[in-house]
């Protein structure tokens, strides 16, 4: 993704061993400081990681519904509808009406 900030790629880099490892990890213990530069960047390539690994998961083995809605609240910043609509499709969803 190209937000334009900057990205902390230790903290990307953890979470997708988390979820390669098998785990579920959540966003914000992979976050940067709220006060660091990449924090933005950061959370936001976060959020496209985790849709992404849990679109992928057999059906049943994640809650879908909690592809979104987690994040939306406790982050400034989160990517919109229209950025993640890529995403479910790139992932296989036939259920993702184009926009």
């Amino acid at each position: 993704m190209s937000s334009g900030s900057p990205l902390n790629e230790e903290c990307i880099a953890r979470f997708e061993q988390a979820w390669t490892a098998g785990e579920a990890p959540e966003i914000d213990d992979c976050l940067p400081p709220n006060d660091d530069e990449s924090y933005l960047g950061t959370l936001q390539e976060l959020v496209i990681i985790d849709i992404e690994f849990r679109w992928k998961q057999p059906r049943g083995a994640v809650d879908v519904e909690t592809l979104v809605v987690p994040a939306g609240p406790s982050f400034d910043g989160c990517p919109t509808d229209s950025s993640i609509y890529p995403t479910q499709m790139r992932c296989g969803d036939s259920s993702v009406r184009s926009h």
